[in-house]
């Protein structure tokens, strides 16, 4: 088995015991029942302890997971036995005992918590909360689901059309 990364890094052994090895061909960790890496290079290694997560450059992050993620712009998800928990690429805390979360290219970011979807832009204002469900597509223009159906709305927050039993991003429509 060889599955190769972005990075150059890769993965070399059995299903039930594999290696990750630097793209120059050094060990990063054996023994491993999972792994992966992340568009921002962090990695995340699961062993039979639970998964931990890396930065980039080796540093330690956390471990003793449930998993993780780490997302392109250096934001992080930890899940444990009390949920997911969002955290800044600083390391500073957004949201925790979360049912879980996103963060999205261009850094807004889902909450899902007891009370629904929240969502909210990169510097940290709530859009909308207590939802059925939202999306937000790499066009800029994001979907919110409520009782009443979906809404669709422009980047800017300018309402595109609101009732619809749904809508899929289509990239080569053009919305006025």
């Amino acid at each position: 088995m060889k599955l190769i990364f972005n990075n150059g890094w890769y993965v070399s052994g059995t299903v039930k015991n594999f290696a990750l090895y630097r793209a120059d061909k050094t060990l990063v960790a054996d023994k491993l029942r999972g792994c992966n890496v992340y568009e921002n290079g962090w990695y995340m290694l699961a062993t039979a302890d639970g998964c931990a997560l890396y930065r980039a450059d080796g540093t330690f992050v956390a471990d003793k997971l449930n998993g993780c993620c780490a997302y392109k712009n250096g934001w992080y998800k930890l899940r444990t036995a009390g949920g997911y928990a969002l955290y800044r690429a600083d390391g500073s805390l957004i949201a925790n005992k979360l049912g879980d979360c996103h963060v999205y290219s261009n850094g807004w970011y889902k909450l899902i918590t007891d009370n629904g979807y929240a969502l909210y832009r990169a510097d940290g204002t709530l859009v909308a909360d207590k939802l059925d469900g939202c999306t937000v597509f790499e066009n800029g223009r994001y979907k919110l689901k409520t009782a009443n159906g979906y809404a669709l709305y422009r980047a800017n927050g300018k309402l595109v059309a609101d009732r619809l039993k749904d809508y899929d991003d289509d990239s080569h429509r053009t919305w006025y």
